[in-house]
């Protein structure tokens, strides 16, 4: 999905040469076609080619696998989830994502 964001638009073909580890063309056709079952990725047909699009934004897919996560790695809790991406050895947050998490802390508190 990164990478169907990243170009908006792609053919089976693009996807195979951007994607690591020289993956086939029938397995990256099959991802396409599991995406797609799953809404993640529409296609048209140009020239007999399918180009693929993303069918959400960008930050609508990360909240999702970001949720993903949450249910799989922390009981779904969004708390644990972020306490654990924050709370890392050595990890700095500048004085405007410290602002960014307080304001949305404050907004979930009051049921904004």
């Amino acid at each position: 999905m990164e990478l169907a964001h990243r170009h908006e638009r792609m053919t089976a073909a693009e996807f195979t040469e951007s994607l690591p580890g020289q993956p086939t063309n029938s397995t990256v056709r099959t991802l396409l076609r599991i995406l797609e079952a799953r809404g993640e990725l529409r296609h048209s047909v140009e020239d007999g080619r399918f180009v693929y699009s993303p069918v959400r934004s960008r930050s609508a897919s990360a909240r999702d696998a970001l949720l993903g996560v949450a249910r799989t790695f922390f009981g779904g809790s969004v708390a644990d989830t972020a306490v654990a991406l924050i709370s890392k050895d050595g990890q700095k947050l500048s004085k405007d994502e410290l602002d960014r998490l307080e304001a949305a802390i404050d907004k979930a508190r009051s049921g904004r």
